[in-house]
């Protein structure tokens, strides 16, 4: 995987730099004297944590084993390990995350969960713990190579995404990209991809070159990205002390190599934000 992600990851390298240092913002503490967040973790010795199931190399499903795996896995499986806390992943439905979360039913959400200023407004949002690129996606066998030559295409994209919002940024630039479709996952939208029955998918970088590299799909990447965005993990507004002690066990696991060593893993070199 490392020699096929090379052209991705110098790619996110140079965005990064771009990026506004929206990690600052996150720094702020919300005052709330009755934050039992972390007391309750540790009471049942177990984080609960949501996740989609279809967003490799984040967060999967093997097909042979039906284990779960991915960066996020392995992150937080070392977050717990560090913090003598039980890893209990549930595989939620995306499109009800938010509700999900502040029902109590998970203390977190990860597995491309990005950072956006609306969001960090509703809940409680860790650092950044990697950058990644807004891209569209068509079909190899197509003749697209520019954003604007799909300015009046049909345009899939998971349903409850956060990526919209930069779908709503380039379509007052060009003036299109108004025909949107909707579907229940990545997967269902790159396979409408396949099926001719949408002209591209907005998607996430490292999510597509997987993609592309592991699964041998019919897949091309338009050049020029949409938008440079931020993952974070999601705590319910409020649960600071549950977050800084996440953030404060993903420090030492920096520290320690552990963090950079799964990002070598999946992207073949360390994409890592955690203390920088």
């Amino acid at each position: 995987m490392n020699k096929l992600l090379k052209p991705a990851i110098f790619f996110i390298l140079a965005l990064s730099l771009a990026v506004t240092a929206c990690s600052k913002n996150l720094l702020k503490h919300e005052k709330n004297k009755k934050d039992i967040s972390l007391a309750k973790i540790a009471v049942k010795k177990e984080l609960v944590i949501g996740l989609a199931a279809d967003h490799p190399p984040f967060t999967f499903s093997d097909e042979e084993t039906l284990t779960l795996k991915g960066y996020d896995i392995d992150m937080m499986r070392a977050v717990c390990t560090k913090l003598g806390l039980q890893a209990n992943f549930q595989i939620i439905p995306w499109k009800k995350k938010d509700e999900i979360l502040n029902k109590g039913e998970v203390d977190c959400i990860v597995g491309g969960f990005s950072y956006s200023d609306a969001r960090a407004k509703k809940f409680s949002l860790s650092k950044i713990y990697l950058k990644t690129a807004t891209v569209l996606v068509v079909r190899e066998s197509s003749n697209y190579k520019e954003l604007d030559a799909l300015k009046h295409k049909k345009i899939g994209l998971e349903k409850g995404s956060s990526l919209m919002g930069n779908i709503t940024k380039i379509a007052k630039q060009y003036n299109g990209f108004s025909d949107i479709v909707f579907f229940d996952g990545n997967a269902k939208a790159l396979q409408a991809l396949e099926n001719e029955k949408v002209d591209a998918v907005v998607n996430d970088l490292l999510f597509t070159h997987y993609s592309l590299h592991t699964a041998n799909k019919p897949y091309r990447i338009i050049p020029k990205p949409i938008a440079a965005y931020s993952f974070v993990i999601c705590f319910r507004k409020g649960d600071i002390k549950l977050k800084e002690k996440i953030e404060e066990a993903l420090f030492f696991l920096t520290e320690d190599d552990t963090i950079p060593n799964i990002s070598r893993k999946w992207f073949g070199t360390d994409l890592s934000m955690v203390g920088k």
